[in-house]
């Protein structure tokens, strides 16, 4: 009487399950990644929230997305947003306050996420497939709004309350400036290389930004009115206090920035 073959402990799955479980693991897929982050001027625009229609769209990015959680969750999620429990948590966060090269490692993400984001699909690898071009471009949409959006804003509201009144809030200061001006931030058509753009003239934003303007609300207004608050602190003697008012002044001086916040 032959004995009953035990199943195998290590049954090896086929590439149509490996990819399947893949998909799964995705990080836009997350539980956690709700377009309801209980912030209400934070609007995810509607083409973020598209799902993948091709099979490998997800999976040729979901490494990207998995590093680029990981950077979030180091960087930017010491500050939550989480209605119950909220005297626990913010007892607990009062106590954070980052340090300034963390504050310089936020900004130099900020920089690279904007430059991609602001990156085209007309510039690509003639040796790329198409599935990859399709990823890429669905991924440029989805970064800011779903991994960035809601966890700047707190990081930044918190460091606009808590962080001393020295000199050494200009760089707190930069890491706002570079978010709520992604227009510096695209690829040179003259070159390759990617490069801010300076503009010396105060030329009128354009209309693509408005969008932008408008899902990001609340970075132009409330964390505007937390500027000034602390503004009325400084000493306008002193010529560092007087160029942080003058950095903010000169961004929201744009001909047209004022209209696209006013639209909203």
């Amino acid at each position: 009487m032959q004995p009953a073959s035990s199943p195998s402990p290590t049954k090896s799955r086929s590439p149509q399950m490996m990819r399947s479980s893949t998909k799964k693991s995705s990080p836009a897929g997350l539980p956690g990644m709700t377009q309801n982050c209980g912030l209400g001027l934070l609007k995810i625009n509607g083409s973020s929230s598209t799902h993948c229609h091709q099979p490998h769209q997800c999976v040729d990015t979901w490494h990207s997305e998995s590093y680029m959680q990981i950077l979030v969750e180091f960087w930017l999620n010491q500050i939550s947003y989480d209605t119950e429990n909220h005297n626990l948590l913010e007892q607990a966060q009062n106590q954070f306050i980052p340090s300034e090269e963390h504050c310089r490692l936020v900004r130099i993400l900020l920089k690279d996420v904007h430059f991609f984001s602001n990156g085209s699909s007309l510039l690509p690898n003639p040796g790329s497939n198409g599935y990859l071009t399709q990823a890429t471009d669905r991924l440029r949409k989805l970064i800011i709004p779903i991994y960035f959006q809601k966890k700047v804003y707190l990081f930044l509201r918190h460091a606009f309350k808590h962080w001393g009144m020295d000199k050494s809030f200009r760089i707190v200061l930069e890491i706002w400036l570079t978010y709520i001006q992604p227009w510096r931030y695209i690829f040179s058509s003259s070159s390759g290389d990617v490069a801010p753009t300076a503009s010396t003239a105060r030329s009128p934003l354009d209309l693509k930004w408005k969008s932008f303007v408008l899902d990001n609300l609340l970075f132009y207004t409330n964390l505007f009115l937390h500027f000034l608050s602390r503004s009325f602190q400084l000493d306008f003697t002193n010529a560092a206090d007087l160029t942080l008012i003058f950095r903010v002044a000169k961004i929201f001086s744009y001909p047209n920035l004022r209209d696209f916040i006013v639209d909203g």
